[in-house]
């Protein structure tokens, strides 16, 4: 034991310097690419914007303009994205923003980000001991993350998606014990969740998966109780612009149940390096097979199942106790392939399979697992490289079913 001890020692040291060194650079990159209001680190796989902050200036701006007494949902307010289409709570949650001067808006946004997932980094080490693995030199997983493509897209473009990350893992905490209060723990912070954005929505069903019906209950009731949000009806139609498809991906679904010969118009061009919807990648995958007669919206739908209902089934078969400790993995798998499923999901969302796969990986898993989400690195390292669209898109899909491989694996571990 001991001389095991002295071989990894090294080992543990080495890492730990060598992810010391990435979150120094890294820093200095960020502090480099804020005074210049514009990404100057290395060639990453998706396209820098001209400034910071994309995505958040979307919420900022709305924001401002429901100050000044105007209604975002309903009125132009300087983005050419067009009228406000998230659910109320995001704006609530951005309120603070017009405030402050934009620079100084987004550069707290960038700390609260940071923190989100420097703290989720160390949940995942957590994660790793409760499900009998050994944890990770925290420096070396922080860097894992925080170097990632699907963390760094989204500091880049501000995004929100990682307000929900503290209620999913919360959600997750409440489920590992049994108990009236926990289920409605977990149950209202999926809701408030979805609140956020619409695809944490399959976590209901999860929950079922886990056993765990009044969880479900009371998630449902939170969900409902956005329908009594005002504004939730305008940014559903909202929705159904040009910047989300979700209207005409319903819309070709029944036309083509309706008359099974109906072909949906085929997308043109070619799959990108920063986006993994299968929904709208469906026509280029499939548009010159049988298949490519189905609306993309249903032939993802069929596909996703397939893995989802493999994972789900496994954690509704194990024993109880291991269904608690992967509770909280499992949501953040089942919300990464609901990513898959959005007909606009760009790279950003990863980082919920990227924390599934930093908690899950372990020495033990069969060497098809080990494939998939090495295979998955490629793409999860930030710097772009000379493969087409098509190829990284399908180290995002090993990576989901490599990531719900291990999942099944730590089932069956005690």
């Amino acid at each position: 034991m001991e001389e095991r001890r002295r071989i990894a020692r090294p080992w543990l040291l080495a890492i730990t310097g060598v992810a010391g060194a990435g979150l120094v650079l890294w820093s200095a990159v960020w502090v480099e690419s804020f005074a210049a209001f514009r990404w100057v680190g290395p060639q990453t796989w998706f396209a820098p914007w001209a400034w910071l902050g994309l995505d958040f200036s979307y919420s900022y701006r709305a924001g401002a303009l429901l100050f000044r007494g105007g209604d975002p949902y309903a009125q132009p307010f300087g983005d050419a994205r067009g009228l406000y289409a998230y659910p109320p709570l995001t704006l609530a949650l951005h309120l603070w923003a017009p405030l402050l001067s934009y620079p100084a808006a987004y550069a707290v946004q960038l700390l609260l980000s940071t923190g989100v997932f420097a703290w989720a980094a160390a949940w995942a080490n957590r994660a790793r001991q409760r499900l009998g693995q050994k944890s990770l030199p925290y420096p070396a997983i922080l860097a894992a993350v925080l170097l990632s493509t699907p963390v760094l897209f989204a500091m880049e473009r501000g995004q929100c998606d990682h307000l929900m990350l503290p209620l999913l893992l919360v959600a997750g905490w409440a489920l590992a014990a049994p108990g009236l209060g926990r289920d409605a723990l977990a149950g209202l912070a999926i809701g408030a969740a979805v609140w956020m954005k619409l695809y944490p929505l399959l976590t209901l069903p999860a929950l079922l998966a886990l056993r765990r019906a009044r969880a479900a209950a009371f998630a449902a009731v939170a969900v409902g109780m956005l329908a009594l949000l005002p504004h939730t009806g305008d940014a559903l139609r909202n929705m159904k612009g040009s910047q989300h498809r979700h209207g005409e991906d319903v819309l070709a679904v029944l036309q083509w149940l309706r008359h099974p010969s109906f072909t949906p118009v085929a997308s043109e061009g070619s799959l990108t390096t920063y986006a993994h919807s299968v929904t709208t990648a469906w026509p280029l995958l499939f548009g010159r097979t049988p298949l490519g007669s189905v609306p993309g919206l249903l032939g993802a739908g069929t596909l996703l199942a397939l893995p989802l209902a493999w994972v789900s089934y496994a954690v509704w078969r194990a024993a109880e106790e291991r269904r608690r400790a992967v509770a909280g993995v499992y949501l953040l798998w089942v919300t990464a392939l609901a990513t898959f499923l959005v007909p606009s999901s760009f790279d950003y969302n990863l980082v919920f399979l990227l924390l599934a796969a930093l908690a899950l990986w372990s020495r033990g898993d069969p060497p098809a697992v080990h494939l998939l989400l090495g295979l998955f690195v490629l793409f999860w390292q930030p710097f772009a490289l000379p493969l087409p669209g098509g190829a990284v898109f399908a180290l995002k899909v090993l990576g989901l079913l490599g990531a719900g491989a291990s999942l099944t694996a730590r089932l069956h571990n005690t």
